[in-house]
């Protein structure tokens, strides 16, 4: 387990923390309560009526942008480790940005992959960070650099592969 954040209280250490793939199979939200009395760690089973996500995914102008985004949404609500009887009570707010050739149909397809949950609010997707972009030159460049860089055996230590494709998607399609 891996603490990410902590808090002190009167009485005990709230803590957020990342457990192992034992308890992350269990389909249940577990808080971590730090007895400093004790010197342990207390697990606790919370049942919400709603589960928040909120996410940030990256919009490529390639060949294949739309599969991609549908490939990433994907992976991202497998991340997530929700059961079918928990959809119902998942809130997404999702923000893409990056660039595309359509907004529309990028909006059009994000709400379709994720047809089975609900966005809080009932708001959309934020799509305010996506610029329209088609020269087929720098899409080809765009390409080749995702492929170098989810080839990259990376950890998220310093930073994550998605910021790095982000920040080189500023620099190759500023105009």
């Amino acid at each position: 387990m891996k603490v990410k954040n902590f808090k002190l209280s009167p009485e005990f250490y709230d803590l957020q923390v990342d457990w192992d793939k034992r308890l992350k199979k269990e389909k249940d939200f577990f808080s971590g309560i730090f007895e400093a009395s004790k010197v342990r760690i207390r697990l606790k089973i919370i049942d919400t009526d709603y589960i928040f996500f909120n996410e940030t995914l990256i919009s490529l102008p390639t060949t294949n942008e739309f599969e991609y985004i549908e490939r990433k949404i994907q992976e991202m609500v497998r991340k997530w480790n929700i059961g079918k009887n928990e959809a119902s009570k998942v809130r997404i707010r999702l923000k893409i940005k990056g660039y595309t050739s359509n907004k529309n149909k990028l909006l059009e397809i994000t709400k379709e992959t994720l047809k089975n949950f609900t966005f809080y609010n009932h708001q959309e997707p934020d799509l305010s960070e996506v610029s329209i972009f088609n020269d087929p030159e720098r899409i080809a460049i765009v390409e080749k650099l995702r492929d170098e860089i989810e080839k990259l055996k990376w950890d998220n230590e310093i930073t994550s592969k998605e910021d790095i494709l982000e920040k080189s998607l500023h620099i190759i399609l500023k105009e």
